[in-house]
């Protein structure tokens, strides 16, 4: 661009020196402070619970993150904001779950990228192996399944290297580390 100028394209303007530093220096949002929503499953459709969850919050979010923070199978959230970052601890009586930490023996050992497929009485989930789930968020590799009243269930893996495993039924409430080629073991 010649000299600062805006740029041709419509509906496009960058910022120029001319604006000054309160135009050039903005590190606030232009998104405003929305309310946030969580929805949950009930009577086969999804509901916005984030107010009688009490996480309805309205500061200018970036990222929210699933993770079991005690260890009692109930998935705990950490939420960034431009405010801060909050941890929020899930309290609620929850279903029965699973956990997953899959090692593969060929190619990258932290398995990124398997397909799991958690099939129980009540039907079937799938989740990957990934490091990141949305805008600056890192997730544990562990992989977490909510199974409602299923006790007992079994595992489809896709490995990276393009195997296919199967492993159960295996009980619900606990952790499991699924190795390729061979079975699960218990974590504590």
């Amino acid at each position: 661009h010649a000299k600062g100028h805006e740029a041709k394209r419509p509906g496009w303007h960058f910022q120029r020196n001319e604006d000054g530093p309160a135009v050039r220096d903005f590190r606030g949002s232009f998104s405003g402070h929305e309310r946030a929503v969580l929805f949950a499953k009930t009577g086969g459709r999804f509901v916005d619970v984030a107010g009688p969850a009490g996480v309805a919050l309205t500061e200018d979010g970036r990222a929210a993150v699933p993770f079991d923070l005690d260890g009692d199978g109930a998935q705990d959230l950490a939420v960034l904001s431009l405010q801060g970052l909050k941890v929020l601890h899930n309290r609620a009586a929850t279903g029965h779950w699973i956990g997953l930490r899959l090692r593969a023996t060929q190619g990258e050992p932290h398995a990124l990228g398997a397909e799991v497929i958690v099939r129980g009485a009540s039907g079937a989930q799938l989740d990957r192996v990934r490091l990141t789930a949305g805008f600056h968020s890192q997730v544990a590799r562990r992989l977490h399944f909510g199974l409602g009243a299923d006790t007992e269930v079994t595992v489809d893996i896709r490995w990276p290297s393009g195997a296919a495993q199967t492993v159960g039924p295996l009980t619900a409430d606990a952790r499991y580390e699924i190795t390729e080629g061979a079975g699960a073991t218990a974590l504590p």
